[in-house]
Order: structure tokens, then C-alpha cells, then sequence
């Protein structure tokens, strides 16, 4: 799923990891990638956080029968979860957890992923815990969700994991680290230049965020993050020249940062993932979380208390296009043929924490002009 590891500075450091999903499975044709092995600064000034060119959208106009689309199927995780294998080579599934067989049958909706685990969670127990909600718990790692109204928390303790499998903390960025991520594919992959508005809602709460093996944390190496990433993709007819509309399938990813232990905010952050084995080498774009919560220096998430996000994403993405098309991604790619199709979300921690957070009230709706 990953990744790549970076650090930019405005006047303190705002680091910010990419949580790239490792899609083996296939999904859209995606490239596999794996771990990023360093952090790299770097040089992002000539980034502009508003478009400075036009994107040309005159030639799309909406096919959709009604105003909106929401884009997230089963938002209450109805059909269960599809648990992913732990290593990112030759990936199946798992384990279905199915609630003791009362989740919705043959749909296979949402993916988690448990990347790098000593513990296979695919062992994990199953709880009835009331009516429509469910526990799953294993040595590192937990999920609980109720079905009928879509809550959910989930927790990783990667101290424990590092122990079993390193003896203590990662020591290098070599090291893969551990990875607890809700994945779909969008059922309805929507052209973002027939939009008005992406508009991004969510309810919640990171529960605990507690460092472990404190005598050897070190920023530039250990942190835990929560994330969401969606692949915004350019999507052309097979057999199209690419000097002309682009490669088909060429993408990059792009963030909706939510919390990071080692800094206050995030601001808009770009860079390449690239320079390590299993690199997709595709452009990384990150908008400014201060635009949907309210942190700022000083002032970052409160552990235990509820936050909301809705936020329209649709100005960052254009952005990111613009700017990454600077940089040489997406050549040739136009706006007009640009999808997104795919999401992820949830922790990865690099460092040695225990973790936990609760979610609710999740949309992702695109509003038609």
C-alpha cells in the first residue's frame, strides 16, 4: 500500500506520510508498490495551492440522471469486511468477516488491509456484542462495527507487532511498518470535470494515540498516521494515442490528511512516490487539512473528541493536476478524462504506538453541474 515517507518544512517540521494502497489484487490495473525505504524533503515551492491555468471542461457535460452520486456503497458495511493477506506479494483474501454469517451475501464491498502483520488477523475472534454489532480482536489489533447505523471503531498496537518481528522499534526506513486500512473501489467511477462539487463527509474521533519506546522515537523514522487517499485516474479508450490524451490508466494519488503525531496541521504537500523498490512513481498530492478541521499552530486534534469533516475536495484535485502536470506527471493526460474510482483510509504507523479511533456518517457524494 505504500508508500512513500516525506518531510516539508514551514518553520517547524510537518511531516506527512503517503498512504498509497498496495492494490495486488488488480484493481483498475494499478501498479503494485511497497515501502518507501528514507523520508526525502522535498523542494515543492513553486506548487500553488490554486490552479494557475485554466482546466478545460467545456467538452464534458453530465450523463447522471440525478443531481448527486454517492460514492461509497454499503457506508454501514452491511457485506462485511474482505481481509487481504499480510504480505504485498501475491495477495488473496483472508478471511470474510461476516458477522456470524448475517452480513450480506456475494458482495465483496470493502477490503482491509493488514499489511506486514506477525499476527494474522485472519485469526482474529468474533463477538456478538449486541444487536448488528460485531468485534474482531486478535494480539495487535481490533475492529468493532454496527451495521445497522455504520459505526465503527478500529485499533493497532504496532509496538507489539515490532517487538515480535524486529525485537524493539524500527531502526531503519527499510523496515516495512504496520498498516490497519479500509479499502473500495467505487462502484461509480465519476468524470471529475462534469462536477460541481466532490464533497467529502465524516464523523470522527482518534480515541488514543499512546508512544511506546519513547528512549528511541525519532521523528524523521517513527510516527502514526491516520489517512485517507483516493487515485484520481486518467481513463481513455483503449488504443488512444498517449501523445495526445495521455497513457490510459496513468494516476496519482490524493490525500485528505487527518492526524499526524508529530505535527499540529498539515499543509498542502507534494512529492513524487518514487526512488525505492516497488515505487509507483506517480505524483503524490496532499490538500491543506487546516481547509476542513480546525488546527492550526498550536492548536491540533484533541485525542478523545468528535470532530466533523465536509469539505469539497474538487478545487484541491484540479490543483493537483495543474501543478503535477508542472512537474511532468500525467503527460499529455486532460482534465476531461480524469476519474476517481478507488479510496483508502485508516493508520499506519511507522512508529511503535497504540492506536484507536472511532468513524461514522462517512460520504463521499459527487454533485453534478
Amino acid at each position: 500500500m505504500k508508500e512513500n515517507q516525506a518531510i516539508a518544512k514551514t518553520g517547524k517540521i510537518i511531516p506527512l506520510f503517503i498512504g498509497i494502497l498496495l492494490s495486488s489484487c488488480g484493481f483498475h490495473d494499478f501498479p503494485s508498490s511497497s515501502l518507501s525505504g528514507s523520508f526525502s524533503s522535498p523542494n515543492f515551492s513553486s506548487f500553488s495551492e490554486t490552479s494557475s491555468s485554466p482546466i478545460d471542461s467545456s467538452s464534458s457535460t453530465s450523463s447522471a440522471e440525478n443531481n448527486a452520486i454517492e460514492l461509497i456503497s454499503d457506508p454501514t458495511f452491511k457485506t462485511g469486511f474482505y481481509l487481504k493477506s499480510p504480505e504485498t506479494t501475491n495477495v488473496y483474501t483472508e478471511r470474510h468477516f461476516d458477522y456470524q454469517g448475517t452480513a450480506t451475501p456475494n458482495q465483496q464491498v470493502w477490503n482491509m488491509a493488514q499489511w506486514w502483520t506477525p499476527f494474522n488477523f485472519g485469526l482474529a475472534s468474533e463477538t456478538r456484542v449486541a444487536d448488528h454489532q460485531y468485534r474482531y480482536e486478535n494480539e495487535s489489533r481490533y475492529f468493532e462495527v454496527n451495521s445497522e447505523t455504520g459505526a465503527m471503531s478500529f485499533g493497532l498496537d504496532s509496538w507489539k507487532e515490532y517487538q515480535k518481528k524486529f525485537g524493539g522499534s524500527r531502526t531503519s526506513g527499510s523496515q516495512n511498518w504496520s498498516h490497519f486500512l479500509l479499502e473500495q473501489d467505487f462502484q461509480n467511477s465519476v468524470h471529475l470535470s462534469q462536477l460541481a462539487s466532490l464533497d467529502c463527509g465524516l464523523k470522527f474521533s482518534i480515541n488514543k494515540a499512546q508512544l511506546f519506546d519513547e528512549e528511541h522515537y525519532t521523528p524523521s523514522l517513527h510516527a502514526a498516521q491516520f489517512l485517507w487517499y483516493f487515485i484520481v485516474q486518467n481513463v481513455v479508450p483503449d488504443g488512444s494515442d498517449p501523445a495526445l490524451v495521455g497513457t490510459n490508466g496513468d494516476f496519482l494519488w490524493f490525500g485528505v490528511p487527518l492526524y499526524d503525531n508529530r505535527s499540529d496541521y498539515m499543509p498542502v504537500f507534494a512529492n513524487y512516490d518514487g526512488g525505492f523498490t516497488g515505487a509507483t512513481n506517480k505524483l503524490i498530492y496532499c490538500m491543506d487539512n487546516r481547509e476542513y478541521l480546525p488546527v492550526n499552530v498550536g492548536k491540533p486534534l484533541v485525542i478523545g473528541q468528535s470532530y466533523t469533516i465536509d469539505v469539497d475536495i474538487l478545487p484541491a484535485i484540479k490543483d493537483a493536476f495543474v501543478n503535477g502536470k508542472k512537474f511532468g506527471a500525467l503527460s499529455n493526460c486532460q482534465f476531461q478524462n480524469m476519474q476517481v474510482g478507488y479510496m483508502n483510509f485508516g493508520w499506519e504507523l511507522p512508529g511503535s504506538f497504540a492506536v484507536d479511533c472511532s468513524i461514522a456518517d462517512w460520504s463521499v457524494m459527487a454533485r453534478y453541474e
